[in-house]
């Protein structure tokens, strides 16, 4: 997503350059993982150093990236279509008309913060492995979701110290450019993915949260284009219910 806003954000020049054949992160792109797009940064968020063995690696590290396309309350890999309800999918296209909630109900994009070792930004930076459990694919409730949690920070739970999530523009994955609507924002429970046969570490299946550090919330862009400030304290239903395009539920008050 982030790569195709490029020309509309006086970026034509890298997005010209860009080779759609293969992977970002092969040589002929992982290079532009380094260019900063100030559009893409929050000024609040603290200023990012790379972590880890990988720091020196724009295979791993990138410049920072504050605003991630919206899952919705739905996992991210290995899932299929009908547990993908979300504005932006692994495995299906959503078009305007697929918005049977009304644009004004939907959350498009949320905030997330980069990697650091203070306490908000190590809830960011993530663990990967532990076990999904019986977490189900989209709508986890408050009790599950706290389950998983911890879960992860059990023993099979290691920090994800070196791939520096959330600082890749032009990589889709979930580790670097989509958060849920699962838990709350800024949720106490960190991100937890599992580690993967044939993916990257944090590509796979598990749960990320949106974050910021502003004060009480995060701000979040709705469908219809209009901003709006989340609270930390919004009713987790009303949440995952906003994150949704075509559940048919009442919100809540948000």
């Amino acid at each position: 997503m982030h790569l195709m806003l490029l020309p509309h954000l006086d970026q034509t020049a890298i997005y010209n350059q860009f080779n759609f054949n293969v992977n970002c992160d092969r040589s002929a792109n992982s290079g532009f993982a380094k260019y900063v797009i100030p559009t893409f940064r929050c000024p609040s968020d603290s200023n990012y150093v790379p972590t880890g063995t990988s720091r020196t690696d724009i295979r791993w590290n990138g410049s920072g990236l504050n605003y991630a396309a919206s899952g919705g309350p739905s996992l991210w890999y290995a899932v299929t279509p009908t547990d993908e309800v979300g504005m932006f999918n692994k495995n299906i296209t959503v078009r305007m008309a697929d918005l049977t909630d009304g644009s004004s109900n939907v959350i498009a994009v949320v905030e997330q913060i980069l990697p650091t070792t203070d306490a908000i930004g190590s809830l960011a930076q993530g663990y990967y492995g532990g076990s999904i459990g019986s977490l189900p694919k989209s709508y986890a409730s408050n009790s599950q979701l706290a389950t998983f949690s911890t879960s992860c920070l059990g023993t099979s739970g290691t920090l994800n110290n070196s791939y520096n999530v959330n600082t890749k523009w032009a990589n889709s994955d979930v580790g670097q450019s989509v958060a849920m609507t699962l838990n709350t924002p800024n949720s106490a429970r960190p991100d937890c993915l599992n580690a993967c046969v044939g993916c990257w570490a944090f590509t796979a299946l598990g749960v990320k949260s949106s974050r910021s550090r502003h004060t009480g919330g995060i701000q979040g862009l709705l469908a219809d284009g209009s901003v709006h400030f989340f609270s930390n304290n919004i009713d987790i239903l009303t949440w995952q219910n906003l994150g949704a395009r075509n559940d048919g539920r009442v919100l809540g008050e948000f």
